[in-house]
């Protein structure tokens, strides 16, 4: 073999390297799902009390229901440096309340579009928190939420419930342009031990001491032997 011809046998060899590793590195990733099915039985706070037959009906109209236990899974998605994307998938059996599901302190919703599920925590012990901030172009948005206070009793619609966890949840947005942004708006629930939420006041960008925009209490509710 003569040497040019030795040489663009290297190079055809080479190119063809080259396009599979390209193949390879474009080829698109699939999605490994990683399930775990412990199956335990996740059971609600005392403050949510969200047994199944178990409902709240209140003033406004409102009506939650927990229908069932359900075999959910809690879901994390993690993207990988190389763009892949593994979910891992938590099976539980937890309560079914309306179109989410109660996971002891916390509510969560399954996210479809990024194969994720959205946990909050609703109740807890006094001093329990969170807060998270999303960016947008303008500044960012910041919500917060904590368990302010334990109540002896709080009386709704002519009924008085004892042992009462107020939280306090706040959404306030921040403008880098001008340094600042409105008035939060703020939202408080109140909780009775065994019985759930009794009452829900939201103030928009304006704060306590004014009247608030949307306010119920509870009205009749059945808890569930458990």
């Amino acid at each position: 073999m003569s040497k040019s011809r030795h040489l663009k046998s290297i190079f055809v060899l080479l190119m063809v390297c080259l396009v599979a590793s390209a193949c390879k590195k474009n080829k698109p990733c699939e999605v490994e799902y990683i399930n775990s099915y412990n199956l335990d039985t996740i059971y609600p706070s005392e403050y949510l009390a969200a047994y199944p037959g178990s409902w709240w009906e209140y003033d406004n109209g409102n009506r939650d229901e927990c229908t069932a236990w359900k075999n959910e899974s809690k879901q994390l998605s993690v993207v990988h440096s190389d763009g892949c994307n593994t979910i891992f998938r938590d099976y539980l059996i937890v309560p079914k309340v309306n179109n989410y599901y109660v996971y002891g302190d916390f509510t969560f919703t399954r996210n479809n579009s990024t194969n994720t599920t959205v946990l909050r925590q609703k109740v807890g012990a006094v001093g329990d928190s969170w807060k998270y901030t999303e960016n947008f172009d303008e500044g960012h948005k910041t919500y917060r939420w904590s368990v302010d206070s334990l109540l002896d009793f709080k009386e709704v619609n002519g009924v008085i419930y004892e042992d009462v966890i107020f939280a306090f949840y706040s959404s306030s947005i921040y403008y880098d342009h001008n340094f600042g942004g409105p008035p939060p708006d703020e939202t408080y629930f109140y909780y009775a031990r065994n019985v759930g939420l009794i009452k829900y006041e939201h103030y928009a960008n304006n704060g306590y001491g004014n009247p608030p925009d949307v306010e119920y209490g509870l009205e009749n509710y059945y808890i569930a032997p458990h």
